[in-house]
């Protein structure tokens, strides 16, 4: 019997629902008396009341949507920056015809000096042309015959001049020269810094550009240590090269296009 009866009131309801609507469009098309408009209103505002729930629960769906929307599109945001950044050295090198080689000699006596590679101006490599082992700075093509090319390390005794690079410290570079290499170490020596400079281990170092054959943004590698001058008027960088010179084997040539 209750069944019945709920039944009998839901159908009640519904019919009440459909009467309503029909009132209200059957009225909206004339001149209303004051009975009619009654009647709109008070419909129109029981309408409200039953669809006041619904109306809360799309809003609250469509305001967590849009949350979870503006979330992701934060979130890409994000990829795509760190993405600009990752790929930052690989605009740097676009205009470059990269020419990828094979070590085939090294001398024993002089081994952080350089190597010889097997590919020459036949291949479109000329002297002075920069050499880079995924995006970090080797060294630079010393001579080149038809076939081959020798090549000089940026770690090697013999470099004639020193190299401009930057240290990321924060969200800003500063800059120094890497004048040298400490091969009892395995660490690059870099001068040019102020002594009030808060330069952390870790903190990244890169070419600038600013020396001759040298793209801006090749790695070199990344901060050990922090000492003072002898004078203690600037900082000495200790830099930990991104590779290992012991295990070239292959590099990559940056050739004219």
């Amino acid at each position: 019997m209750n069944n019945r009866r709920k039944k009998k009131n839901y159908y009640f309801l519904f019919f009440v629902l459909i009467f309503l609507i029909v009132s209200i469009f059957s009225y909206s098309y004339r001149r209303l008396s004051f009975a009619e408009k009654f009647v709109k209103d008070t419909s129109i505002f029981i309408l409200e009341i039953f669809a006041a729930p619904i109306n809360y629960i799309i809003n609250e769906n469509i305001y967590n949507y849009s949350e979870d929307v503006n979330s992701r599109i934060l979130e890409l945001e994000y990829q795509i920056a760190k993405m600009e950044e990752d790929f930052e050295i690989d605009s740097n090198l676009i205009n470059f015809e990269k020419i990828n080689s094979i070590i085939i000699n090294r001398n024993t006596g002089i081994w952080f000096d350089g190597a010889t590679i097997n590919k020459g101006s036949n291949d479109g490599v000329s002297d002075g042309d920069a050499v880079i082992i995924n995006n970090t700075l080797v060294g630079i093509v010393e001579k080149t015959s038809y076939l081959n090319s020798e090549i000089s390390f940026i770690t090697s005794e013999h470099r004639q001049s020193k190299i401009s690079v930057k240290v990321l410290i924060g969200d800003e570079y500063e800059y120094g020269v890497l004048v040298n290499y400490d091969s009892k170490k395995n660490l690059f020596v870099l001068e040019g810094y102020d002594d009030d400079l808060d330069i952390e281990a870790g903190s990244i170092v890169v070419t600038t550009g600013f020396t001759n054959n040298y793209p801006p943004g090749l790695l070199i590698g990344m901060v050990d240590s922090v000492d003072l001058d002898n004078f203690g008027l600037s900082k000495i960088v200790n830099v930990k090269p991104a590779i290992d010179y012991n295990k070239i084997r292959y590099v990559t040539v940056l050739g004219e296009q």
